[in-house]
């Protein structure tokens, strides 16, 4: 189904009248013109929301939302509103003055100000001649120049120039009236314009653009939060858009209903144990699924709605369940509408949406971020709910991918952790695991050669496990999944899909966390230079196993064990070759030449651990090489009994770490011990033709990542939208065909600037970092994810309980409006 096109003569126009109690002040309503379109719902809201914060409660405010207007041309237009600015005039009945405002902006300051500021001999104010984002104009003057034929046929800059060939018809407005992002300063910006396209932090135009963070996204940030803690909508029952129309019911299933939708159902019923359930829709959408000790209250929308209206109770369900399709609604209609819906709801919430991502403009409930948005922003107004939306292409529900949000059913949660063999990965998942504090379930892997194919050919799939890792991947499923690695990704994401939106994914690591791989949180290296993802966490360094309380026990258990003359005691944790480098007994040998100088000289004695990738000849060199002042040479020897290793003993009682380069978690183990690390780089291994090709892609990479954030400037000296080969090469970056970051060189960089290294032989000062820093960051994001973190609200949220098994009477409901 898809929306109304109908198009208004006018805008619709949103009033916010004098506050309940407040004397009118007597001053004329202040008139606000919004260029705005259909996508760009968000950001209209936070701007009608931005206003109702710092308006003059004494005073009424029209604001009128230019958007769909009939009769535009609008072909060659930047955004869907350009040319509705310049019939402004028009709609304000040529009298009075008006002011005009972009939709991508807000107001930090009392428009009112704004409004009653004396245009004196100008027709209108901005803050050059040609930037007409923000205006205050007479109407009448400006209708001399800009009618509506010539508005809806006319260029934008052949309009301006119209204007401006009457002498003194424009005036400079003050620059705090129209602060660009970048120019944001806080107490001086009084209306802040997000004017980058490709740095809005709403995010309306993916299809068009690859999106970059935005620094001053704070202030925006901070309303939209307010305004969902508010439950403040633009439209609301007693005041829908004018496109509000219910008419008949269709059903998100046309046809047959799928296999999924009854395992949905009975999984969060068994979960939750909720004992009452309202369903907006159709009853056959529930044949066949077996719901025992739950009633069950079926309705359309349409009778829900009128029923909402017309009585003083306010039943609550346990539970409710959509299968009416939304998406044919209005999109400024559907918040408040769900939110009515989600009102009645005291714990769970199911929705089958139907979602064609092809359908863009004018069709903002079509894709599958505005039904996240409006889930989350319903959760933060009742932490005690947990949402799942069924997302589907139209006509083909068995294609779904299922979102979920809210808090955990689990008291506890369950965890499994996802283990590829690779200690590197191991350590950051097991790290994780154990700083989140509940009991886990280690799942081995062991992978075909299928492994080695690209994850995007082995999507939700385990295609590349064996057939004993495959069994034990088995129901019930977790509620969260920890996962590091590329192998892993693959496996993940067929666990999450299988889960129905019970299992919350943490994927860690450069590969598996990028634009279109499934998952819930995603950890990765800053290092490594990935292309922003909302749903991904950079950090300085992976997580690690190394915690202050393990460092503790490492010190009480290795502090006799480990001489102690009074010498200063420097550890050197060496790694050895990899696809980027070598180690080569000469190379281990000289490593052994410098450290012992500058050891000798110092007056230090050495410590030695090895890895499973250090060559024994090398090995053997080193230790030759350090001779006497190593006082502790710990070979690591792969199954044999021996000794244990040194290692957490070495990082909680060295006063110097020198780690070889290769190794970004060893590294990042050293950096978070607390002690001063130095970084020894290996020499790069260029002896084969892969070596080379590997350098000359990734100098490719570099140019094509410098291209994707470059910032070319227009004619007005602000950053232009993302086109052309910018596009193109943040594309190659976003779905990560080109990966720029991740080599060992730019990982010591990003230390070193952060303070937390140096390159051995350096005598920069060092900010020592502290023990599982990451880790707790990490695992604050995952207890939010799952709802266990207290969130913003207004007021005091009660205790989570379970649902009752009492039966809600249908009387009148709450008719208080989102606004």
């Amino acid at each position: 189904m898809s929306h109304k096109s109908s198009q208004f003569e006018s805008p619709d126009v949103i009033v916010l009248g004098v506050r309940p109690g407040v004397r009118p002040n007597g001053k004329p309503p202040v008139r606000i013109f919004l260029g705005t379109q259909p996508e760009q719902y968000r950001p209209e809201r936070v701007f009608v929301w931005s206003i109702e914060k710092v308006r003059d409660p004494a005073r009424v405010y029209e604001i009128h939302l230019m958007s769909r207007l009939p009769g535009y041309r609008s072909r060659f237009w930047n955004t869907g509103f350009t040319n509705y600015r310049f019939a402004i005039p028009h709609y304000a009945g040529y009298q009075g003055k008006a002011i005009y405002n972009d939709v991508d902006q807000i107001y930090l300051a009392d428009p009112g100000l704004l409004f009653d500021m004396d245009l004196g001999s100008h027709g209108y104010l901005a803050i050059s001649p040609t930037d007409t984002s923000v205006m205050l104009m007479d109407c009448e003057r400006m209708g001399r120049h800009w009618t509506l034929e010539g508005a809806q046929k006319r260029r934008k800059y052949a309009l301006i120039r119209r204007a401006q060939k009457e002498p003194g018809c424009y005036g400079v407005l003050p620059p705090e009236w129209n602060a660009r992002d970048h120019e944001h300063r806080e107490g001086w910006t009084r209306c802040l314009h997000y004017t980058t396209l490709q740095r809005q932090p709403w995010k309306p135009f993916p299809e068009r653009f690859y999106y970059f963070d935005n620094p001053d996204r704070g202030p925006w940030d901070a309303l939209e939060r307010e305004a969902n803690l508010e439950a403040f909508q633009v439209f609301s029952a007693s005041r829908p858009s004018r496109d509000h129309e219910i008419g008949e019911s269709h059903q998100a299933f046309s046809g047959h209903t799928p296999h999924w939708w009854g395992e949905l159902l009975e999984d969060v019923a068994q979960s939750s144990g909720f004992r009452t359930l309202l369903h907006i829709g159709k009853a056959g959408a529930f044949e066949g699924i077996d719901l025992p000790s739950v009633q069950v209250t079926h309705l359309d929308l349409a009778e829900f709605l009128k029923r909402a209206t017309s009585t003083d109770e306010t039943p609550t369900w346990d539970a409710l369940c959509i299968t009416e399709d939304l998406s044919r609604l209005s999109s400024a209609d559907v918040p408040w509408i769900i939110d009515r819906l989600l009102g009645h709801a005291a714990s769970v919430a199911v929705v089958a949406a139907p979602c064609d991502a092809t359908r863009t403009v004018g069709h903002v409930p079509s894709r599958p971020e505005w039904w996240s948005w409006l889930m989350e922003g319903a959760t933060q107004r009742n932490p005690r709910l947990h949402w799942r939306v069924a997302l589907f292409p139209p006509g083909s529900p068995e294609e779904a991918e299922i979102r979920s949000g809210g808090r955990c059913l689990s008291a506890t949660p369950t965890v499994w952790v996802l283990d590829d063999g690779k200690p590197g990965h191991r350590t950051q998942s097991l790290g994780l695991a154990h700083q989140l504090g509940w009991d886990y379930e280690i799942k081995q892997l062991r992978f075909n050669v299928l492994a080695e194919l690209p994850n995007a050919w082995l999507r939700h799939g385990t295609a590349a496990l064996r057939a004993e890792s495959k069994a034990a991947l088995q129901a019930p499923w977790p509620d969260l999944l920890i996962a590091t690695g590329r192998r892993t990704a693959p496996v993940a994401a067929w666990i999450r899909r299988s889960a129905l939106g019970k299992t919350k994914v943490v994927q860690g690591g450069r590969l598996g966390t990028l634009r279109d791989d499934p998952f819930d949180l995603g950890v990765a290296p800053r290092y490594a230079q990935l292309f922003p993802h909302e749903r991904r966490m950079d950090v300085d360094l992976p997580i690690t196993r190394v915690t202050q309380t393990a460092l503790d026990e490492a010190r009480g258990q290795w502090e006799s064990r480990l001489d102690a003359d009074g010498r200063p005691r420097w550890a050197l944790l060496i790694g050895g070759p990899n696809a980027e480098h070598s180690f080569s007994s000469g190379a281990a040998r000289r490593m052994g030449e410098r450290v012992a100088e500058r050891a000798r000289a110092a007056g230090a004695r050495i410590w030695v651990t090895t890895s499973r990738r250090t060559p024994k000849a090398s090995a053997d060199a080193l230790e030759a090489a350090l001779g006497d002042l190593c006082t502790r040479f710990y070979r690591w020897t792969p199954g044999a009994p021996g000794e244990e290793n040194p290692f957490m003993g070495f990082l909680a009682l060295a006063d110097r770490l020198i780690v070889t380069g290769e190794s970004a978690s060893m590294l990042a183990e050293a950096c978070a011990s607390g002690r001063p690390v130095e970084i020894y780089p290996l020499p790069r291994s260029m002896r084969t033709p892969s070596a080379w090709v590997r350098l000359i892609a990734r100098a490719v990479s570099d140019r094509i990542a410098a291209r994707a954030y470059k910032r070319p400037v227009n004619r007005r000296g602000f950053e232009r939208p993302q086109r052309r080969l910018e596009r193109v090469s943040a594309g190659l970056l976003a779905r990560g065909w080109i990966r720029p970051g991740g080599h060992s060189r730019q990982l010591h960089r990003h230390l070193v600037d952060a303070g937390l290294a140096r390159i051995f032989g350096d005598d920069t000062p060092i900010r020592p970092g502290r023990p599982s820093e990451t880790a707790m960051q990490v695992a604050r994001e995952v207890r939010r994810l799952l709802g266990l973190v207290p969130k913003e609200k207004k007021g005091t949220a009660g205790e989570f309980r379970r649902p009752s098994a009492q039966r809600p009477s249908f009387g009148v409901m709450d008719a208080s409006d989102g606004a």
